[in-house]
């Protein structure tokens, strides 16, 4: 189906530098947004639509770059959440994209939107911003019921995806 209401991008006509200009204006307004508001990114992250390609994915997660509180270093999976993830590549009958899915996670995670962890965890986590401890984050993937964690080491120079029953 076309789009053809006007001042409406149609993403299949797009060039280039259109898509690149896009792309600065959408980074520009994360840097301001993050020196203005920094409290709202949270909940604007975690209101973007779930990444549906790998592309989708990059320019999230690039895009949330410009706008994160803390670095996170390497990304790592445990073997389980790797497998779990790898089946979830192929959607199935309920459309689950698990990658697509922990990225968003993580986006979430970064801008420090701790997801579904208590209180006294969001604390520790809005703490450790200031004093360099570690960060947990806890999703739980609305199609599958599978609840992931995301944690990232005091030393920030690793983020680790796992089931909590591996911790």
């Amino acid at each position: 189906m076309r789009n053809n209401q006007p001042n409406q991008p149609n993403p299949t006509n797009l060039t280039a530098s259109e898509v690149a200009e896009m792309a600065v204006d959408a980074i520009a307004s994360m840097v301001r947004l993050k020196m203005s508001c920094p409290e709202a990114l949270p909940q604007i992250v975690a209101a973007l639509p779930q990444p549906r390609n790998p592309q989708a994915a990059n320019a999230l997660l690039s895009l949330v770059s410009v706008a994160s509180k803390f670095e996170i270093g390497k990304l790592v999976r445990s073997a389980e959440f790797e497998a779990w993830t790898d089946e979830g590549d192929i959607e199935d009958e309920s459309h689950v994209d698990r990658n697509g899915w922990a990225s968003h996670c993580l986006a979430r995670h970064w801008v420090g939107d701790w997801g579904e962890v208590d209180d006294e965890d969001k604390q520790a986590n809005n703490d450790a911003l200031k004093h360099g401890t570690r960060l947990l984050s806890a999703y739980t993937h609305e199609n599958t019921g599978e609840r992931i964690w995301i944690i990232t080491e005091a030393n920030r120079k690793m983020t680790t995806f796992l089931f909590p029953h591996e911790y």
